[in-house]
């Protein structure tokens, strides 16, 4: 996955926010609603919150120029930042795949991110 696919994401997110049209309580669970195929929150939630099995995390922060709320998330993180460009590497293409219904016609891991945003721009709209 590509870092541009996760800003789109948190972008439709901060902009239904500030249009009071969240699907969600917070920004933050909307951010994740956003990025999920899924229309179901819960169903969101679950497939990208935290779990007890996870390794590894994205944080999402809003406002926050100071950087104090970045770090303050950071003191409660066991474990050190890495940077998102590292995201290709870590990412499941074939679970992805099948959690967006990606098609081999649409797919290449070049290319994955496209479909995906497409997800996401249009998920409300279908």
């Amino acid at each position: 996955l590509e870092v541009f696919t996760l800003l789109a994401a948190a972008n439709k997110a901060v902009h239904q926010a500030a249009h009071n049209r969240l699907s969600a309580r917070t920004l933050h669970a909307e951010l994740i609603y956003s990025l999920s195929p899924d229309r179901n929150i819960l169903e969101s939630l679950l497939t990208f919150g935290i779990a007890e099995e996870s390794r590894n995390l994205l944080v999402g922060i809003f406002d926050d120029e100071s950087g104090e709320k970045m770090v303050k998330v950071a003191k409660k993180i066991d474990g050190k930042p890495v940077p998102m460009t590292i995201l290709p590497q870590l990412a499941d293409y074939e679970r992805i795949k099948k959690l967006y219904k990606v098609k081999e016609s649409e797919y290449n891991e070049e290319t994955i991110s496209d479909a995906i945003i497409t997800r996401i721009a249009t998920k409300d709209c279908i």
